[in-house]
């Protein structure tokens, strides 16, 4: 046996016998580093890339794993595990061991290549996406021996791939629910997506509108360019545009919109997202109210009451002219707005009678914030006006108060006339020798004058309010309203009213019924004519005719009788006499 030494040289002199065969071994060598460094490189890219490679074998579906597969499923590569085809299918998830077979039979059956997922039930229970790539293992001649592959290990990327649908469909049903039309927007102008509301906006459905159409169609051509102008701007940050703005929208039937625009680029790309909402409705409402508003204005501008508008913030914001008028302003209606109140009020102030006085009570109204109508206001000049303080009020909330003067001088003097004529007549009416009084519709008396009253023995007092019937003998109702029609006076002749102390009071009566301006009948004027004495003289001389009657009758029964019998006795001189007396006598 040799030596150690004896190896030495023996190996020493073998080189040197045979220079090649150390070069070779030296090749090996470094070929077996490389193959190990590989290996090594190999395991790493597998742990770094969460893969492995796999092998199947077509009749046994015995699987070879690499050990990045193994350490990917939680088991250790040197012990034994997973190496039987019962093994492989523990592995598998339940759910998903039919689509790995059906997928490893179609590459052996058609030799193509197979691209699945599956989820991997790891040793520690948890469960893993893999992504697998199933390949066809051929002979030399061709032929399917087996099937080989990849498996990666993306349960991060699928968990983040969940995330993304689940953000993507939050964001879409946002998108969908926002409340108004909202489009996003390519870079072309092409229409990505589109909501509901945009669909009954423009009258588009999605699918005509997704990829397929531009914004551009739907423009009127005088919007147009400022549209792409924008469009252009936003997505080369030459200037910023104005992210809300008005525009005219053209929708499917031809029906022109009035829309407010918003737009939004989405950062890091050159997509953008345009919420409309159609404003229509609101400038058609806006439009009859600006309407209205100058409607109103010029109603306030051309009455003759002088009228003052004030905000709630103290500011003038109208005037009409006969304001401007009435108070000697030298500015026109068209310069006032704007003003304070307290500048207004030092324009306005001297033309009161008494300016400080009425300032100071000025504030006071407007403090208190309660209306005040038809106070009567004294300004120079012995003019006088009526004045309303109006505080405004929408909804509970105060918006402003209204001035309104309205001169009352020629009024006042008016007033003061009528009031002479009507003190004038009634005294006349008063002390009448005619009986006055007017009823109700209901025949109760409102008013009666003093002879009234006087000629039936009462007050006035005990008169009113009670029922004219109460004061009449006669059952003709000439109260009641049938009796009554418009412009018809009704003389009764001896109309006979009854006094306080039951005695027939002899008059006449003029009735005049009153209608209003609906022609309904209101009550009556009734004029009485006392013919009390008349009457008396008028019974008296009707007693005496017939009294004379009778003596003419019996004078000419004893002239009558005479002629008949004048022989007889009885009819001298004597008796006719004694017969004249006793017919005096009875008379």
């Amino acid at each position: 046996m040799k030596t150690n030494d004896e190896n030495k040289v023996s190996d020493l002199e073998t080189k040197k016998i045979d220079p090649k065969l150390d070069n070779e071994a030296e090749k090996i060598k470094k070929l077996e580093m490389a193959l190990k460094d590989s290996a090594n490189k190999f395991k790493e890219a597998e742990s770094i890339a969460h893969f492995g490679f796999w092998e199947l074998d077509p009749t046994t579906l015995v699987p070879t794993w690499t050990d990045g597969l193994y350490n990917i499923v939680g088991y250790d590569p040197a012990s034994g595990e997973l190496k039987q085809y019962a093994d492989q299918k523990k592995m598998i998830h339940p759910d998903d061991w039919d689509y790995f077979y059906n997928a490893t039979q179609t590459v052996i059956n058609t030799g193509k290549d197979v691209e699945f997922g599956i989820r991997v039930i790891r040793q520690d229970s948890s469960a893993r996406f893999f992504h697998v790539i199933a390949k066809p293992k051929n002979d030399e001649n061709g032929k399917v021996i087996g099937v080989k592959g990849t498996a990666q290990d993306i349960t991060e990327l699928k968990t983040i791939e969940n995330h993304l649908k689940e953000s993507e469909a939050f964001y879409k049903t946002l998108f969908e629910h926002t409340g108004t039309a909202s489009i996003l927007i390519d870079d072309d102008t092409t229409i990505l997506m589109a909501n509901t509301q945009f669909e009954k906006l423009s009258g588009y459905s999605k699918e005509d509108l997704e990829a397929k159409m531009s914004w551009k169609e739907m423009v009127l051509k005088e919007d147009l360019e400022m549209f792409e102008k924008y469009h252009y701007m936003r997505r080369n940050g030459i200037k910023i545009p104005p992210e809300s703005y008005e525009a005219r929208l053209m929708d499917k039937e031809g029906n022109i919109k009035i829309i407010l625009i918003n737009v939004t680029m989405i950062p890091g790309t050159k997509r953008s997202i345009a919420s409309l909402t159609d404003l229509t409705e609101i400038k058609i409402i806006e439009e009859a109210l600006q309407t209205t508003l100058k409607r109103f204005y010029s109603i306030l501008s051309n009455m003759r009451a002088s009228i003052l508008l004030v905000t709630e913030e103290n500011i003038v914001e109208f005037a009409n002219q006969a304001f401007c008028d009435y108070f000697r302003l030298t500015e026109s209606p068209e310069d006032l707005p704007g003003l304070t109140a307290s500048e207004m009020i030092k324009k306005i102030k001297n033309v009161y009678q008494f300016p400080n006085d009425e300032i100071t009570h000025i504030r006071k109204i407007v403090s208190q914030w309660e209306p005040v109508i038809g106070e009567e206001v004294y300004l120079k000049g012995k003019k006088t006006c009526i004045r309303d303080f109006i505080p405004i009020f929408v909804k509970g909330k105060p918006y402003g108060r209204l001035w309104l003067h309205l001169d009352i001088t020629e009024r006042k003097k008016m007033e003061k006339k009528l009031f002479d004529s009507e003190r004038h007549y009634k005294y006349i009416v008063e002390k009448s020798s005619a009986g006055m009084f007017l009823l109700d519709k209901k025949g109760i008396i409102q008013y009666l004058n003093e002879q009234m009253a006087h000629s039936l023995n009462y007050s006035k007092n005990q008169m009113l309010g009670r029922h004219i019937k109460n004061f009449v003998v006669e059952k003709d109702e000439f109260y009641n309203p049938k009796n009554q029609s418009e412009n018809q006076i009704i003389r009764f002749d001896g109309f006979k009213f009854l006094n306080r102390y039951g005695e027939k009071s002899w008059t006449i009566l003029t009735v005049s019924p009153i209608f209003n301006s609906k022609n309904e009948y209101t009550g009556l004027l009734g004029i009485v004519t006392d013919i009390a004495l008349q009457k008396g003289l008028e019974e008296a001389f009707l007693e005496r005719e017939e009294i004379l009657t009778d003596i003419i009758y019996d004078m000419m029964e004893i002239l009558n009788n005479m002629i008949i019998d004048g022989n007889k006795a009885e009819f001298n001189k004597k008796d006719i006499s004694n017969t004249f007396k006793k017919i005096m006598k009875n008379s």
